[in-house]
Protein backbone atom coordinates (compact mmCIF):
# COMPACT_ATOMS: atom_id res chain seq x y z
CA UNK A 1 0.00 0.00 0.00
CA UNK A 2 1.52 3.28 -1.04
CA UNK A 3 1.53 6.32 1.28
CA UNK A 4 -1.17 8.45 0.35
CA UNK A 5 -0.02 12.10 -0.79
CA UNK A 6 -2.04 15.19 -0.34
CA UNK A 7 -1.33 18.36 -2.41
CA UNK A 8 -1.49 20.58 0.67
CA UNK A 9 1.66 18.71 2.09
CA UNK A 10 3.33 18.93 -1.08
CA UNK A 11 2.59 22.74 -1.17
CA UNK A 12 4.16 23.12 2.03
CA UNK A 13 7.15 21.28 0.87
CA UNK A 14 7.80 23.25 -1.78
CA UNK A 15 7.15 25.99 0.38
CA UNK A 16 9.77 25.37 2.76
CA UNK A 17 12.34 24.64 -0.38
CA UNK A 18 11.77 28.07 -2.36
CA UNK A 19 12.07 29.86 1.53
CA UNK A 20 15.39 28.00 2.16
CA UNK A 21 16.96 28.37 -1.63
CA UNK A 22 15.89 32.56 -0.77
CA UNK A 23 17.22 32.56 2.17
CA UNK A 24 20.62 30.50 1.08
CA UNK A 25 20.98 33.05 -1.92
CA UNK A 26 19.94 35.64 0.07
CA UNK A 27 22.78 34.98 2.06
CA UNK A 28 24.98 34.40 -0.39
CA UNK A 29 24.29 37.50 -2.33
CA UNK A 30 25.27 39.50 0.90
CA UNK A 31 28.33 37.47 1.32
CA UNK A 32 28.91 38.40 -2.50
CA UNK A 33 28.35 42.25 -1.59
CA UNK A 34 30.68 42.27 1.25
CA UNK A 35 33.27 40.54 -0.73
CA UNK A 36 32.98 43.22 -3.07
CA UNK A 37 33.23 46.15 -1.00
CA UNK A 38 36.48 44.64 0.66
CA UNK A 39 37.68 44.32 -2.46
CA UNK A 40 37.27 48.11 -3.57
CA UNK A 41 38.17 49.17 -0.42
CA UNK A 42 41.94 47.40 -1.05
CA UNK A 43 42.10 48.88 -3.92
CA UNK A 44 41.32 52.46 -2.77
CA UNK A 45 43.81 51.73 0.03
CA UNK A 46 46.84 50.36 -2.31
CA UNK A 47 46.50 53.16 -5.16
Amino acid sequence: MSPQVFPENLAGAQNDLDNNSQRIWGDRAKNLELAITVYENVQVYTR
